[in-house]
């Protein structure tokens, strides 16, 4: 289950269990927050994936569609805590030009204006 906090004007997410080992479920995941930031997509958006050891490619396709949906009404989606393992997946896919990668959320949140 996704967690929403409101901190230092962005609108944080985080996965409240640990990852699931099972690509079905991690994909339903990203669903879930598909659904949860389209509600009101506006605004700047911090998804903690500290947690995630794998992103399938189907949940990277959710998180580039999401990303562009909420640009182009005017939001912000940035990503906070990414293993090593996960951040090197999404630059060799060159992902990291489109996605506002941040070492952790208070410095995601730092720039939530930016």
């Amino acid at each position: 289950m996704w967690i929403l906090e409101h901190q230092d004007g962005a609108q944080v997410v985080r996965w409240q269990d640990a990852a699931p080992e099972n690509p079905l479920i991690t994909e339903s995941r990203w669903v879930a927050l598909d659904q949860i930031v389209g509600q009101q997509p506006k605004g700047c958006w911090v998804v903690d994936i500290s947690g995630e050891r794998l992103l399938t490619s189907e949940a990277l396709a959710i998180i580039v569609n999401l990303v562009s949906r909420i640009n182009a009404v005017g939001g912000r989606l940035k990503f906070a805590g990414a293993t090593p393992a996960v951040e090197s997946v999404m630059k060799s896919m060159r992902l990291d030009r489109l996605l506002s990668l941040h070492p952790d959320v208070a410095g995601a949140c730092v720039h939530a204006n930016s």
